[in-house]
Protein backbone atom coordinates (compact mmCIF):
# COMPACT_ATOMS: atom_id res chain seq x y z
CA UNK A 1 0.00 0.00 0.00
CA UNK A 2 0.96 3.52 -0.25
CA UNK A 3 0.15 6.34 2.09
CA UNK A 4 -1.33 9.69 1.69
CA UNK A 5 0.06 11.38 4.20
CA UNK A 6 -2.09 12.41 6.57
CA UNK A 7 -2.55 9.31 9.24
CA UNK A 8 -5.66 8.82 8.63
CA UNK A 9 -6.38 4.73 9.60
CA UNK A 10 -8.02 4.74 6.04
CA UNK A 11 -5.41 7.21 4.33
CA UNK A 12 -3.82 4.96 1.59
CA UNK A 13 -4.09 3.22 -1.57
CA UNK A 14 -4.10 -0.54 -1.67
CA UNK A 15 -2.00 -1.71 -4.82
CA UNK A 16 -1.27 -5.86 -5.45
CA UNK A 17 1.84 -7.27 -7.12
CA UNK A 18 1.79 -11.14 -6.71
CA UNK A 19 5.78 -11.09 -7.09
CA UNK A 20 6.24 -8.90 -4.06
CA UNK A 21 8.61 -10.92 -1.81
CA UNK A 22 7.26 -12.10 1.94
CA UNK A 23 10.25 -10.19 3.38
CA UNK A 24 9.25 -6.99 1.84
CA UNK A 25 5.47 -7.05 2.73
CA UNK A 26 6.36 -8.28 6.16
CA UNK A 27 8.56 -5.03 6.49
CA UNK A 28 5.49 -3.00 6.06
CA UNK A 29 3.49 -4.30 8.74
CA UNK A 30 2.30 -2.32 12.21
CA UNK A 31 5.27 -4.49 14.92
CA UNK A 32 7.89 -7.04 14.98
CA UNK A 33 5.70 -9.70 16.38
CA UNK A 34 3.44 -9.06 13.50
CA UNK A 35 5.67 -9.28 11.04
CA UNK A 36 5.69 -12.94 10.96
CA UNK A 37 5.13 -15.76 8.36
CA UNK A 38 5.60 -19.41 7.89
CA UNK A 39 7.30 -20.97 4.81
CA UNK A 40 4.78 -23.55 4.29
CA UNK A 41 6.64 -25.69 2.05
CA UNK A 42 10.35 -25.45 4.04
CA UNK A 43 8.26 -24.83 7.69
CA UNK A 44 10.86 -22.45 7.94
CA UNK A 45 10.01 -19.05 9.80
CA UNK A 46 10.11 -15.24 7.61
CA UNK A 47 11.30 -13.05 9.81
CA UNK A 48 12.98 -10.55 8.30
CA UNK A 49 12.67 -7.87 11.60
CA UNK A 50 13.13 -9.61 14.33
CA UNK A 51 9.84 -10.68 15.66
CA UNK A 52 10.79 -13.80 17.15
CA UNK A 53 13.33 -12.33 19.53
CA UNK A 54 10.85 -9.68 20.30
CA UNK A 55 8.05 -12.16 20.70
CA UNK A 56 10.46 -14.08 23.75
CA UNK A 57 11.81 -10.99 25.12
CA UNK A 58 8.01 -9.74 25.42
CA UNK A 59 9.04 -6.12 23.65
CA UNK A 60 7.09 -4.04 21.18
CA UNK A 61 9.17 -2.77 18.67
CA UNK A 62 7.44 -0.65 15.64
CA UNK A 63 8.95 -2.38 12.58
CA UNK A 64 11.62 -0.22 10.63
CA UNK A 65 11.40 3.65 11.52
CA UNK A 66 8.49 4.07 14.06
CA UNK A 67 7.70 7.70 12.98
CA UNK A 68 7.26 6.35 9.51
CA UNK A 69 4.98 3.22 10.60
CA UNK A 70 2.81 5.79 12.92
CA UNK A 71 2.55 8.37 10.20
CA UNK A 72 1.21 6.04 8.08
CA UNK A 73 -1.36 5.40 10.69
CA UNK A 74 -1.63 6.63 13.43
CA UNK A 75 -3.92 4.60 14.46
CA UNK A 76 -1.49 2.32 15.04
CA UNK A 77 -0.54 4.12 17.96
CA UNK A 78 -3.64 3.58 20.52
CA UNK A 79 -2.77 -0.62 18.70
CA UNK A 80 0.61 -0.50 20.42
CA UNK A 81 -0.53 0.66 23.75
CA UNK A 82 -3.53 -2.09 23.51
CA UNK A 83 -0.66 -4.83 22.58
CA UNK A 84 1.41 -3.81 25.47
CA UNK A 85 -1.84 -3.63 27.90
CA UNK A 86 -3.53 -7.51 26.67
CA UNK A 87 0.21 -9.15 26.40
CA UNK A 88 1.84 -7.39 29.15
CA UNK A 89 4.68 -6.58 26.60
CA UNK A 90 7.27 -3.84 27.38
CA UNK A 91 7.71 -0.90 24.56
CA UNK A 92 10.64 -0.54 23.19
CA UNK A 93 12.24 2.92 23.83
CA UNK A 94 12.79 4.61 20.31
CA UNK A 95 9.01 3.23 19.71
CA UNK A 96 7.93 4.62 22.65
CA UNK A 97 9.09 8.06 22.01
CA UNK A 98 7.72 7.91 18.51
CA UNK A 99 4.10 7.34 20.04
CA UNK A 100 4.32 9.97 22.58
CA UNK A 101 5.26 12.47 19.77
CA UNK A 102 2.64 11.05 17.49
CA UNK A 103 0.17 12.00 20.31
CA UNK A 104 -1.73 14.85 19.74
CA UNK A 105 -2.50 14.18 16.24
CA UNK A 106 -3.21 10.61 16.85
CA UNK A 107 -6.05 12.02 19.89
CA UNK A 108 -7.37 15.75 18.55
CA UNK A 109 -5.30 15.76 14.77
CA UNK A 110 -8.25 16.21 11.98
CA UNK A 111 -7.95 16.86 8.08
CA UNK A 112 -10.86 18.27 6.25
CA UNK A 113 -12.98 18.17 9.70
CA UNK A 114 -12.66 14.89 10.16
CA UNK A 115 -10.79 13.28 12.84
CA UNK A 116 -7.34 11.55 11.59
CA UNK A 117 -8.41 8.87 13.93
CA UNK A 118 -12.47 8.23 14.00
CA UNK A 119 -13.95 8.36 17.51
CA UNK A 120 -15.00 4.69 17.13
CA UNK A 121 -11.33 3.64 16.80
CA UNK A 122 -10.23 5.41 19.49
CA UNK A 123 -13.16 3.84 21.61
CA UNK A 124 -12.55 0.13 20.79
CA UNK A 125 -8.37 0.86 21.37
CA UNK A 126 -9.06 2.44 24.64
CA UNK A 127 -12.05 0.37 25.73
CA UNK A 128 -9.86 -2.92 24.83
CA UNK A 129 -6.88 -1.38 26.97
CA UNK A 130 -8.27 -0.72 30.03
CA UNK A 131 -10.82 -3.95 30.11
CA UNK A 132 -7.15 -5.83 29.50
CA UNK A 133 -5.10 -4.12 31.96
CA UNK A 134 -6.91 -0.80 33.83
CA UNK A 135 -4.26 0.73 35.63
CA UNK A 136 -1.60 -0.12 32.99
CA UNK A 137 -4.43 1.00 30.15
CA UNK A 138 -4.43 4.67 32.04
CA UNK A 139 -1.14 5.22 33.28
CA UNK A 140 0.35 4.43 29.75
CA UNK A 141 -2.52 7.58 28.29
CA UNK A 142 -1.55 9.42 30.85
CA UNK A 143 2.47 9.15 30.18
CA UNK A 144 2.23 9.13 26.02
CA UNK A 145 -0.36 12.73 26.63
CA UNK A 146 -2.83 10.72 24.80
CA UNK A 147 -5.12 11.03 28.14
CA UNK A 148 -4.75 15.08 28.68
CA UNK A 149 -6.27 15.40 25.02
CA UNK A 150 -8.59 12.55 25.34
CA UNK A 151 -9.65 12.34 29.00
CA UNK A 152 -8.98 16.51 30.45
CA UNK A 153 -11.71 15.49 33.07
CA UNK A 154 -9.28 12.51 34.49
CA UNK A 155 -5.71 14.39 34.07
CA UNK A 156 -7.59 17.15 36.48
CA UNK A 157 -7.49 14.82 39.51
CA UNK A 158 -3.78 15.44 39.35
CA UNK A 159 -2.75 17.33 41.66
CA UNK A 160 -5.97 17.48 43.49
CA UNK A 161 -5.97 17.17 47.21
CA UNK A 162 -7.70 14.77 49.39
CA UNK A 163 -8.25 14.68 53.31
CA UNK A 164 -5.07 12.82 54.46
CA UNK A 165 -7.26 11.52 57.00
CA UNK A 166 -9.60 9.29 54.72
CA UNK A 167 -6.72 8.73 51.70
CA UNK A 168 -3.21 8.22 52.87
CA UNK A 169 -2.82 6.51 49.25
CA UNK A 170 -1.99 10.30 47.43
CA UNK A 171 -4.06 12.86 45.51
CA UNK A 172 -7.51 11.93 43.66
CA UNK A 173 -5.36 10.76 40.64
CA UNK A 174 -3.45 8.20 42.17
CA UNK A 175 -6.33 6.95 43.98
CA UNK A 176 -8.33 6.67 40.55
CA UNK A 177 -5.53 4.55 39.78
CA UNK A 178 -5.57 2.53 42.87
CA UNK A 179 -9.20 1.75 42.48
CA UNK A 180 -8.07 0.62 38.93
CA UNK A 181 -6.18 -1.70 39.96
CA UNK A 182 -8.33 -3.06 42.44
CA UNK A 183 -10.34 -4.08 39.28
CA UNK A 184 -8.08 -7.04 38.57
CA UNK A 185 -6.28 -8.05 42.11
CA UNK A 186 -7.15 -11.09 44.09
CA UNK A 187 -9.16 -9.43 46.27
CA UNK A 188 -11.80 -8.36 43.52
CA UNK A 189 -12.19 -12.32 43.40
CA UNK A 190 -12.49 -12.35 47.10
CA UNK A 191 -16.18 -10.98 46.72
CA UNK A 192 -16.97 -11.38 43.58
CA UNK A 193 -15.85 -14.91 42.15
CA UNK A 194 -14.60 -15.57 38.88
CA UNK A 195 -16.70 -12.90 37.49
CA UNK A 196 -14.78 -10.28 36.25
CA UNK A 197 -15.37 -6.23 36.05
CA UNK A 198 -17.88 -4.88 33.46
CA UNK A 199 -16.68 -2.07 31.09
CA UNK A 200 -19.90 0.11 32.81
CA UNK A 201 -17.76 -0.64 36.50
CA UNK A 202 -14.01 -0.08 34.76
CA UNK A 203 -15.64 3.39 33.29
CA UNK A 204 -17.43 3.83 36.40
CA UNK A 205 -14.37 3.83 38.97
CA UNK A 206 -12.61 5.71 36.28
CA UNK A 207 -14.90 8.26 36.56
CA UNK A 208 -16.76 8.05 39.71
CA UNK A 209 -14.22 10.96 41.34
CA UNK A 210 -14.47 13.86 38.19
CA UNK A 211 -16.25 15.83 40.33
CA UNK A 212 -13.75 16.67 42.93
CA UNK A 213 -11.15 18.91 40.88
CA UNK A 214 -14.48 21.42 40.53
CA UNK A 215 -15.78 21.04 44.08
CA UNK A 216 -12.71 20.68 46.18
CA UNK A 217 -12.22 22.90 49.08
CA UNK A 218 -9.40 23.57 51.34
CA UNK A 219 -9.15 24.92 54.45
CA UNK A 220 -6.30 27.36 53.34
CA UNK A 221 -8.55 28.72 50.53
CA UNK A 222 -11.94 28.42 51.40
CA UNK A 223 -12.04 28.23 55.29
CA UNK A 224 -13.34 24.75 55.33
CA UNK A 225 -12.62 22.26 58.44
CA UNK A 226 -10.64 20.05 56.30
CA UNK A 227 -10.33 19.59 52.62
CA UNK A 228 -13.66 18.72 51.36
CA UNK A 229 -15.27 17.91 48.07
CA UNK A 230 -19.00 18.06 48.85
CA UNK A 231 -21.34 16.98 45.70
CA UNK A 232 -18.46 15.75 44.06
CA UNK A 233 -20.68 12.67 42.93
CA UNK A 234 -23.41 14.79 41.25
CA UNK A 235 -20.98 17.14 39.58
CA UNK A 236 -18.93 14.48 38.31
CA UNK A 237 -22.08 12.49 36.86
CA UNK A 238 -23.10 15.52 34.74
CA UNK A 239 -19.89 15.02 33.16
CA UNK A 240 -20.73 11.50 31.61
CA UNK A 241 -22.73 11.55 29.72
CA UNK A 242 -20.56 14.18 26.86
CA UNK A 243 -17.73 12.01 28.00
CA UNK A 244 -19.45 9.31 26.63
CA UNK A 245 -20.86 10.69 23.35
CA UNK A 246 -17.37 12.89 22.65
CA UNK A 247 -15.23 9.60 22.43
CA UNK A 248 -18.31 7.46 21.34
CA UNK A 249 -17.54 5.02 24.11
CA UNK A 250 -20.71 2.82 23.84
CA UNK A 251 -19.53 2.15 19.65
CA UNK A 252 -17.35 -0.98 21.15
CA UNK A 253 -18.95 -4.27 22.41
CA UNK A 254 -16.75 -6.65 24.04
CA UNK A 255 -17.97 -10.04 24.15
CA UNK A 256 -17.44 -10.41 27.72
CA UNK A 257 -17.22 -7.01 29.41
CA UNK A 258 -20.13 -5.80 27.67
CA UNK A 259 -21.01 -2.30 26.45
CA UNK A 260 -20.57 0.90 27.50
CA UNK A 261 -24.12 2.16 29.02
CA UNK A 262 -23.72 6.21 29.42
CA UNK A 263 -26.77 6.25 31.70
CA UNK A 264 -25.78 3.43 33.58
CA UNK A 265 -22.17 4.62 34.58
CA UNK A 266 -23.83 8.33 35.50
CA UNK A 267 -26.32 6.78 37.65
CA UNK A 268 -23.51 4.53 39.23
CA UNK A 269 -21.15 8.27 39.64
CA UNK A 270 -24.20 9.83 41.06
CA UNK A 271 -24.85 6.84 43.61
CA UNK A 272 -21.15 5.96 44.88
CA UNK A 273 -21.14 7.21 47.78
CA UNK A 274 -24.45 5.35 49.21
CA UNK A 275 -22.53 3.35 52.13
CA UNK A 276 -20.18 6.73 53.32
CA UNK A 277 -24.01 8.16 53.64
CA UNK A 278 -25.41 5.42 55.69
CA UNK A 279 -23.99 2.41 56.42
CA UNK A 280 -25.49 -1.13 54.78
CA UNK A 281 -27.06 -2.34 58.30
CA UNK A 282 -29.09 0.83 58.76
CA UNK A 283 -30.27 0.63 55.13
CA UNK A 284 -34.01 -0.48 54.78
CA UNK A 285 -34.50 -3.62 52.81
CA UNK A 286 -36.35 -1.03 50.22
CA UNK A 287 -33.54 0.95 49.86
CA UNK A 288 -31.19 -2.10 49.47
CA UNK A 289 -34.06 -2.97 46.56
CA UNK A 290 -34.01 -0.12 44.77
CA UNK A 291 -30.55 0.79 44.50
CA UNK A 292 -29.16 -2.93 43.75
CA UNK A 293 -32.19 -5.20 42.21
CA UNK A 294 -34.77 -3.01 40.64
CA UNK A 295 -32.16 -2.72 37.79
CA UNK A 296 -29.57 -5.80 38.35
CA UNK A 297 -27.15 -3.90 35.66
CA UNK A 298 -26.93 -0.56 37.64
CA UNK A 299 -26.95 -2.43 40.73
CA UNK A 300 -23.97 -4.97 39.80
CA UNK A 301 -22.70 -1.70 38.30
CA UNK A 302 -22.88 0.39 41.90
CA UNK A 303 -21.72 -2.29 43.72
CA UNK A 304 -18.64 -2.96 41.96
CA UNK A 305 -17.39 0.65 41.69
CA UNK A 306 -18.27 0.76 46.02
CA UNK A 307 -16.06 -1.94 45.94
CA UNK A 308 -12.86 -0.55 44.10
CA UNK A 309 -13.59 2.72 45.64
CA UNK A 310 -13.32 1.07 49.07
CA UNK A 311 -10.49 -1.01 48.69
CA UNK A 312 -8.78 2.11 47.08
CA UNK A 313 -9.03 4.47 50.31
CA UNK A 314 -6.51 3.87 52.90
CA UNK A 315 -7.28 5.72 56.23
CA UNK A 316 -5.03 7.06 58.54
CA UNK A 317 -6.13 4.57 60.80
CA UNK A 318 -6.15 1.31 58.29
CA UNK A 319 -9.44 0.94 58.42
CA UNK A 320 -10.94 -1.92 55.45
CA UNK A 321 -14.02 -0.50 54.61
CA UNK A 322 -14.55 -3.08 51.95
CA UNK A 323 -16.67 -4.36 55.11
CA UNK A 324 -19.41 -2.28 53.63
CA UNK A 325 -19.49 -4.41 50.73
CA UNK A 326 -19.33 -7.60 51.83
CA UNK A 327 -22.26 -5.96 54.05
CA UNK A 328 -23.73 -4.86 51.59
CA UNK A 329 -23.71 -8.23 49.71
CA UNK A 330 -25.12 -10.05 52.87
CA UNK A 331 -28.74 -7.40 53.12
CA UNK A 332 -28.88 -8.24 48.82
CA UNK A 333 -29.34 -11.75 49.88
CA UNK A 334 -31.17 -11.02 52.76
CA UNK A 335 -33.78 -8.68 50.37
CA UNK A 336 -33.99 -11.15 47.71
CA UNK A 337 -34.95 -13.94 50.04
CA UNK A 338 -38.25 -12.23 49.79
CA UNK A 339 -38.80 -12.74 46.31
CA UNK A 340 -41.05 -14.93 44.37
CA UNK A 341 -38.93 -16.73 41.31
CA UNK A 342 -35.70 -14.46 41.88
CA UNK A 343 -38.17 -11.18 41.35
CA UNK A 344 -40.08 -8.88 43.62
CA UNK A 345 -43.84 -9.09 42.90
CA UNK A 346 -45.91 -6.61 44.88
CA UNK A 347 -48.57 -7.73 46.51
CA UNK A 348 -51.26 -4.75 45.20
CA UNK A 349 -50.33 -3.12 41.73
CA UNK A 350 -51.48 0.32 41.30
CA UNK A 351 -54.33 -0.41 39.47
CA UNK A 352 -54.87 -2.84 42.96
CA UNK A 353 -54.36 -0.06 45.26
CA UNK A 354 -57.05 2.63 42.68
CA UNK A 355 -59.41 0.63 42.93
CA UNK A 356 -59.56 -0.90 46.57
CA UNK A 357 -59.19 2.52 48.34
CA UNK A 358 -61.18 4.83 45.16
CA UNK A 359 -57.87 6.83 44.14
CA UNK A 360 -57.22 8.29 40.87
CA UNK A 361 -54.12 8.65 39.78
CA UNK A 362 -51.81 11.08 41.29
CA UNK A 363 -48.46 11.35 44.07
CA UNK A 364 -50.70 10.02 46.38
CA UNK A 365 -50.60 6.08 45.05
CA UNK A 366 -46.72 6.33 43.76
CA UNK A 367 -46.31 7.00 47.74
CA UNK A 368 -48.68 4.10 48.92
CA UNK A 369 -46.97 2.03 46.11
CA UNK A 370 -43.34 3.08 48.04
CA UNK A 371 -45.04 2.05 51.35
CA UNK A 372 -46.38 -1.57 50.74
CA UNK A 373 -42.96 -1.98 48.73
CA UNK A 374 -41.21 -0.92 52.22
CA UNK A 375 -43.42 -3.14 54.28
CA UNK A 376 -43.30 -6.11 52.06
CA UNK A 377 -39.65 -6.11 51.96
CA UNK A 378 -39.74 -5.68 55.62
CA UNK A 379 -41.99 -8.62 56.05
CA UNK A 380 -45.04 -6.29 57.70
CA UNK A 381 -46.95 -7.92 55.17
CA UNK A 382 -47.01 -11.09 53.60
CA UNK A 383 -50.51 -11.21 52.51
CA UNK A 384 -52.89 -9.23 50.10
CA UNK A 385 -55.58 -8.54 52.84
CA UNK A 386 -53.27 -7.42 55.06
CA UNK A 387 -50.93 -5.16 52.22
CA UNK A 388 -54.88 -3.69 51.73
CA UNK A 389 -55.41 -3.14 55.72
CA UNK A 390 -52.04 -2.06 56.10
CA UNK A 391 -52.39 0.75 53.47
CA UNK A 392 -56.19 1.81 54.62
CA UNK A 393 -54.57 2.51 58.01
CA UNK A 394 -51.66 4.85 56.57
CA UNK A 395 -54.40 6.71 53.95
Amino acid sequence: HVALGTGQYRDFTVQADVNLPIEEDLKRRDFTVNALALNLVTSELVDPTGGEADLGNKILRAVGKPQERFAEDLSRVLRGLRFACQLGFTLEQVTWVAMTEAAERTAIGTHEHEFLVPREIVAREFLKALIANPNQAITFYEQARLLHHLLPEVTAMQNCPQPPEFHTEGDVFEHTLLALTMLSSPRWNEYFGTTKPSVNVLLATLLHDIGKPLTVKTPEQHGTDRIRSDGHDVAGAELVLGICERLKLSSYVDPEAGQVEPEVVKWAVHHHLLVVHGKPSILKPSTIYRYFWNDVKRGQTLLGLIFADSAATQTIDKRDLTVSVRELQTRMAEVSSKFTQGKFVPLLTGDDIMAELKLTPGPTVGQLIKLLEEAQLEGIVTTREQALTYLKQHQ
